[in-house]
């Protein structure tokens, strides 16, 4: 949190993917937010999307989470578009994350419908993220620019699992440029109170 903060963020989403009970997680980060106010850690969460295209944690949990991500973990050629549409259905489904599910030189893209699916986010007010990895960088700058024509928020999210890889956000930052997005094409240009206001 200190590193973020130093990197001048005036907030941090913990999105790890669901490990049992999120109660000591909690209560660890209001303690964090007392101390490090007025810098805030958004409690979040990365949930799977399942060949169903049902999510793997409930609405009742969902909705007690400040910033939820959806996104393919697993069974990438198995209905890859309807399975994100379903997601963006779900009202507390905030950001679709690296929707395409590649790693370069590891895995190529799902097969995935891009103008179904900036449909659908218009639609049902749904962020996507460009995911600054290096070895996803996904949105792919096409992509993300046919989002962002499309009227869709871009989410530039470093996906960070240590310390180091927060400087992952220049790629990510980059990806947008290459996109020709714009500052209010990037919805994490804005302040927290702002992003609550553009929410489902």
């Amino acid at each position: 949190m200190l590193a973020a903060r130093d990197r001048g963020y005036q907030y941090l989403a913990i999105t790890d993917h669901p490990r049992g009970t999120l109660a000591g997680q909690d209560v660890e980060i209001d303690a964090l937010n007392e101390r490090l106010a007025p810098f805030r850690i958004l409690k979040g969460i990365e949930v799977n999307i399942r060949i169903d295209g049902s999510l793997s944690l409930s609405d009742d949990v969902l909705a007690e989470r400040d910033w939820v991500i959806a996104s393919l973990h697993a069974a990438f050629d198995r209905n890859g578009t309807e399975r994100v549409l379903a997601a963006m259905d779900n009202p507390h489904v905030d950001c679709i994350g690296h929707l395409t599910a590649r790693k370069i030189n590891l895995r190529g893209p799902a097969d995935i419908d891009i103008g179904r699916v900036v449909e659908k986010a218009v639609e049902t007010g749904t962020f996507l993220e460009i995911n600054s990895q290096p070895n996803r960088l996904d949105l792919r700058d096409t992509h993300a620019r046919v989002a962002g024509e499309a009227g869709v928020k871009i989410v530039v999210n470093t996906d960070a699992h240590q310390l180091d890889a927060l400087r992952h956000i220049e790629m990510g930052i980059a990806q947008a440029r290459r996109a020709w997005l714009t500052k209010d094409q990037v919805l994490n240009t804005r302040s927290w109170p702002q992003i609550q206001k553009l929410r489902k």
